[in-house]
């Protein structure tokens, strides 16, 4: 997974402790933040606790910052998400960015539609094979993504 998690441009993620660790590059140092994944459904939920964000320089700080501009950042998620999904194919309903407010406080919330994921994996061309998305499931060591497939046309 983390191997995987290398091809994401601008900034590093891996994951630990059944969390994904993103550091990503700012113009004035850098930013920490914890996505908590999470499967509600069809859908696959990243949860990130702005009071776990962190900056380099101004720490704890950052944390209120992203979440009183979460409108802002997260028109830029979805706009910058967006165009590599339309890149890859995906329509545009497959990712959701809002906001939410949980027991231990709020939260900035990605949403992918794993339906849409599995549509858009059956118009993959994968040598006469049907391949979907199954399930996925979250440990603190690894991230398991069982796959079903079958004969296209079977």
């Amino acid at each position: 997974m983390n191997r995987l998690l290398k091809l994401v441009p601008e900034g590093s993620l891996t994951y630990r402790s059944g969390c994904f660790v993103g550091h990503f590059k700012l113009p004035l140092g850098g930013a920490t933040a914890v996505a908590v994944p999470a499967l509600q459904g069809d859908k696959l939920v990243l949860s990130i606790p702005f009071r776990e964000i962190r900056g380099d320089l101004t720490r704890g700080l950052l944390g209120p910052l992203v979440k009183g501009f979460w409108g802002f950042i997260s028109d830029k998620i979805q706009d910058i998400g967006g165009r590599q999904l339309a890149r890859a194919g995906l329509p545009p309903d497959t990712l959701a960015v809002g906001k939410a407010r949980r027991s231990d406080g709020e939260v900035g919330t990605v949403t992918v539609c794993l339906t849409r994921v599995n549509q858009w994996l059956a118009r993959q061309p994968t040598r006469n094979l049907l391949v979907w998305l199954e399930n996925l499931r979250f440990d603190p060591g690894h991230v398991q993504i069982d796959l079903g497939a079958r004969p296209r046309g079977a």
